[in-house]
């Protein structure tokens, strides 16, 4: 199937520059083939005889069109757990959350993540990474419903030997069983939940399987300064150093949060393969704090962003991040040059490819995988169309969103969903939210 966007508004980089262009726009299977800006040229390329073969052609006009948003942290079940644990700190959030997650089986699992899915496609994320267990359930809805992800089987080891060697057994059958799988949509990384839920032996023990399947590492990360204190009192080093210590960046590596760290940490994440998951509301609305993120960007570190789980944000929208991101850091700087709009959509797209170790993702080129998303800008608040990319920061929402494609397959037309049965999955949610509250 060939689909041929026409007239449209592109977000597009030229000469390293995100730029907004009028163009048109051709998909073939799931690749990116054609970006032609001449309705002269197009027109030739794409003559009267050339269009009897199976076309979709769809009218671009009043839409902008850029790649799809990537949300590099999130925790799909989690949606069951919204609003239940708000207004605490993190670890007064723990002791409500954990026991409820302890009750959890796969029948939850699925249709909490299917729910979540279905928030992210509709406001315009195509790719997440999920940190979780029941990872077999959550794999399978991602397939089901069109979506790239990075899965992560998230391990804490506060827990028999018996349990902790089962877990671990996971980790490795989620890799056996879905990396690469779903046409390629799905990868995945090994993630100790954090350096304070798992001892010095279980994070070595993952180590060693990141380096068996030659995988990145996912963790939490400095996220409190409690988490920091712990470390130092326990090993005698700051969390970065015992990141090094146990060899977790002598590989590609992906770390959540990390709001609380030193210039020394800093210079030492400078010189590895790391990437930042920054989860900005996540972190103020459990008032842990912000990260230094324009310091990583001074030091070259690669930044994405994450919304973290329904339970801690509570929304999946990464336009929210992305408003939220440059707002803060301009006021709490005092430097309105901080964050223009471009960095921060890069951040949203372009970095989050990078954070996840995906290629062919994250932009709107030719030979770039076909993952796009469609905003209506014929809306008040877009007008008077003056300056689109800015539009697309201060002034736009995830409920903007109206299209949505992944590998070339749409799976939102006209805000409706055509890969997962809306009413169903919000049935299924609510039976299985009442079976634990």
């Amino acid at each position: 199937m060939k689909t041929i966007i026409k007239n449209g508004q592109f977000l597009l980089r030229e000469n390293d520059e995100l730029i907004v262009s009028t163009a048109n726009l051709i998909i073939e299977n799931n690749m990116i083939t054609s970006i032609v800006k001449s309705s002269d040229d197009f027109n030739d390329l794409f003559s009267e005889e050339s269009l009897i073969e199976k076309v979709n052609v769809i009218d671009g006009r009043n839409k902008l069109y850029m790649p799809g948003l990537i949300n590099a942290h999130t925790h799909t079940p989690m949606s069951l757990l919204r609003g239940y644990a708000d207004d605490v700190s993190l670890r007064e959030w723990f002791e409500h959350i954990w026991p409820i997650e302890a009750k959890l089986d796969g029948d939850a699992i699925k249709w909490a993540s299917l729910l979540s899915i279905v928030e992210m496609i509709q406001s315009g994320t195509t790719c997440f990474l999920d940190m979780y267990d029941h990872m077999e359930q959550i794999a399978e809805c991602v397939d089901l419903a069109g979506m790239r992800t990075c899965l992560c089987r998230g391990v804490i080891d506060f827990c028999s030997k018996q349990e902790l060697d089962a877990k671990l057994q996971e980790v490795r059958a989620l890799t056996v069983n879905w990396h690469g799988k779903a046409e390629g949509r799905i990868s995945t990384m090994i993630a100790p939940h954090s350096l304070t839920t798992v001892t010095s032996e279980t994070l070595n023990r993952l180590v060693r399987i990141a380096d068996e399947f030659s995988l990145p590492i996912h963790t939490h990360f400095a996220e409190v300064t409690a988490d920091v204190a712990e470390i130092k009192h326990k090993y005698k080093l700051s969390p970065t150093r015992y990141l090094l210590q146990h060899g977790v960046l002598n590989r590609k590596c992906l770390l959540a949060h990390a709001v609380h760290i030193d210039e020394d940490d800093i210079n030492i994440l400078s010189e590895h393969d790391v990437s930042i998951a920054h989860n900005p509301s996540s972190n103020l609305k459990l008032g842990s704090g912000m990260a230094p993120i324009p310091e990583f960007l001074e030091k070259n570190i690669n930044v994405a962003f994450g919304t973290d789980s329904s339970a801690s944000n509570n929304r999946l929208d990464v336009f929210t991040e992305m408003r939220a991101t440059s707002l803060l850091y301009k006021g709490f700087k005092h430097d309105p040059e901080l964050f223009p709009a471009t960095q921060v959509i890069d951040m949203a797209t372009i970095n989050g490819a990078r954070a996840l170790f995906l290629e062919d993702v994250g932009e709107l080129r030719v030979g770039a995988r076909a993952d796009l998303i469609a905003v209506n800008i014929d809306q008040p608040h877009f007008y008077p169309h003056s300056n689109l990319i800015s539009s697309l920061v201060y002034s736009a929402s995830g409920a903007d969103v109206v299209d949505v494609w992944v590998d070339g397959r749409q799976l939102m037309k006209n805000k409706e969903l055509l890969t997962i049965d809306i009413d169903k999955t919000v049935h299924e949610f609510k039976r299985v939210y009442k079976r634990f509250f």
